[in-house]
């Protein structure tokens, strides 16, 4: 399948147009073809749903498609808390949508399998504007026309019938692997490729949290919620007014929740007393969405395979991407190689909040404020000819970031090789079967 640089048009290999007089193909336009391909996955609207992006400074969503599927979200359906061996078996399933209390005693340590969020393969598409703006996402869970695959799900070669993304902030495993487990100190201090070696160490299908995790769960969540105002929806630990690794809570904090989703209150008078004065009360100390714990705040996520070109000799402000977790590096030669430049000019200076964007949620252009368009701010800084580099990319936002954090929140002004006491990562896996 191709997919145009504009528009929301992805043509069959082989395609041919309307045909012309006595049935010689004619010449179709990008806009018929546009059209046609819309009206046959229009036709199908039952087999997909998704939500606008909208691009006049609403945060709201208007749903589309399939109406049922906005009130039950079938990605739900196979969605899970596991355990998970390093060889992927699954020993245990602790927590469901439809049952999602952890169960009292359950090992959370590590030492019984990681904690990891179990997603089943879906097909995705990306609709645009003319001026290559997002406006539409689309998912579904058969492979329609204009629909690709969700590209967690494959290592650029193979497809995984199910992938994992750690529920909480990586951890450290004895210096040499990277863990998800409960009531431990999230690793920091270490760069992107100390991230990448110490996920790959636990075997076969492991990576470091990547670009393609960080989309997946952004798109479930504007799906989920049907509105791009994480922070309204779902408060994190933003707001602390000053930084201290002493600041920082171990993993675990959201493990009393009943519910997948939520935000769990600080306590000052008990476990977070060291955070009076820095935290007001009410503040929130965690949150969680699909298990997942810190989608956003508390420490930056360091992504791997991805990286933003801050080069002085580079005509644009491009990102360079890859869905080949063998192939991540922080080496220039490499993502030159094994990248692929995506053709995109993001939006540089030094900060602004994110207005429109690209495929992939990458910044187009910037302008808005906290509570309007995608209301999380990105520190670009690509337009710096002092930061003459790759650039590692971060999402998110900490603890001290307040209405600048979210979801959509991304950082690019620091090189590849760095290493900071509040940057950490997640831990994911693709399993290929046997």
């Amino acid at each position: 399948m191709t997919r145009a640089r504009q528009g929301s048009i992805i043509t069959p290999q082989g395609a041919q147009g309307p045909q012309g007089p006595q049935g010689v193909p004619g010449e179709v336009t990008q806009a018929e073809l546009d059209a046609a391909i819309e009206s046959i996955i229009q036709d199908m609207s039952t087999e997909w749903y998704g939500v606008t992006i909208p691009t006049d400074g609403s945060q709201n969503c208007i749903k589309t498609g399939n109406p049922v599927f906005h009130q039950n979200h079938p990605f739900l359906e196979d969605l899970a808390l596991v355990l998970l061996a390093d060889d992927l078996t699954e020993n245990s399933v602790l927590a469901t949508n439809w049952n999602p209390e952890i169960p009292s005693g359950a090992d959370l340590s590590g030492a019984s399998g990681q904690v990891m969020v179990r997603f089943k393969k879906f097909y995705y598409q990306e609709v645009f504007n003319a001026s290559n703006e997002l406006t539409e996402l689309r998912w579904s869970a058969k492979k329609l026309p204009g629909f690709s695959i969700h590209p967690f799900f494959t290592d650029g070669v193979n497809e995984a019938d199910y992938a994992y993304i750690s529920a909480y902030e990586a951890g450290d495993d004895g210096g040499t692997k990277l863990k998800s487990a409960s009531s431990v100190a999230p690793l920091t201090g270490v760069n992107l490729a100390t991230f990448r070696s110490r996920a790959v160490a636990r075997g076969t299908g492991w990576h470091a949290y990547d670009h393609w995790a960080q989309h997946l769960i952004q798109m479930l969540f504007y799906l989920y919620y049907a509105s791009l105002d994480s922070q309204g929806k779902l408060p994190g630990y933003t707001e602390t007014s000053t930084y201290d690794d002493l600041y920082k809570r171990n993993t675990g904090r959201s493990d009393g929740l009943i519910t997948m989703n939520g935000s769990v209150d600080v306590d000052l008078t008990g476990t977070d007393s060291d955070l009076s004065g820095i935290v007001a009360s009410g503040g929130k100390i965690a949150n969680r969405f699909l298990f997942m714990e810190n989608i956003f705040g508390h420490i930056w996520k360091m992504l791997d395979g991805i990286s933003f070109d801050g080069r002085v000799a580079s005509e644009f402000n491009d990102a360079y991407i890859c869905k080949e977790p063998a192939k991540y590096s922080s080496l220039d030669a490499d993502i030159l190689a094994d990248y692929e430049a995506q053709g995109l000019d993001i939006v540089g200076g030094t900060t602004t909040y994110i207005k429109t964007v690209y495929a992939g949620f990458i910044p187009k252009t910037g302008g808005a404020n906290s509570s309007t368009y995608f209301g999380d701010l990105f520190w670009s800084y690509l337009d710096d000819i002092g930061r003459d580099y790759f650039r590692l990319v971060r999402a998110g936002g900490s603890l001290t970031d307040g209405g600048r954090a979210g979801v959509a929140c991304r950082h690019s002004a620091y090189d590849l090789g760095l290493a900071y006491s509040h940057y950490g990562s997640r831990l994911c896996a693709k399993n290929f079967g046997t």
